[in-house]
């Protein structure tokens, strides 16, 4: 999305704590990195946005300090959770059919495995 990120992650052997810890660090180098590049290649107004953000002990924020995680259990959850996923940015507008988002697993998902695609996409099998 455009002004959001989701995404399914798995941890090898579902350890939720190590899958929670690296998805802190993943928000920690990102957020950073993208910090700076809006400091070094964006107008101020937009490094403000990111410090206005901030809390107490930080000095500027890129991401939402909230998540919401969610165990997947089933074959039949996972699929539900894909399909909101893939449908999110009809639902925004932003395009009219979910494998026409650039970022998106969509068009794996829809057969077409030879398209060029910014996702990498692991199989899972239940």
């Amino acid at each position: 999305m455009a002004t959001h990120d989701h995404a399914i992650v798995f941890h090898p052997g579902n350890d939720t704590e190590l899958l929670s810890s690296d998805l802190d660090d993943f928000r920690r180098f990102t957020g950073r990195a993208l910090l700076d590049l809006a400091d070094s290649n964006m107008p101020a107004a937009f490094s403000q946005v990111f410090r206005n953000a901030a809390g107490p002990d930080q000095a500027r924020r890129f991401w939402q300090p909230t998540r919401h995680p969610v165990a997947i259990q089933s074959q039949n959850f996972w699929r539900s959770k894909v399909d909101y996923l893939h449908a999110n940015p009809c639902r925004k507008g932003l395009v009219l059919y979910p494998e026409d988002w650039r970022y998106s697993s969509a068009r794996y998902y829809g057969g077409a495995v030879n398209a060029v695609d910014d996702v990498v996409v692991t199989e899972l099998e239940w």
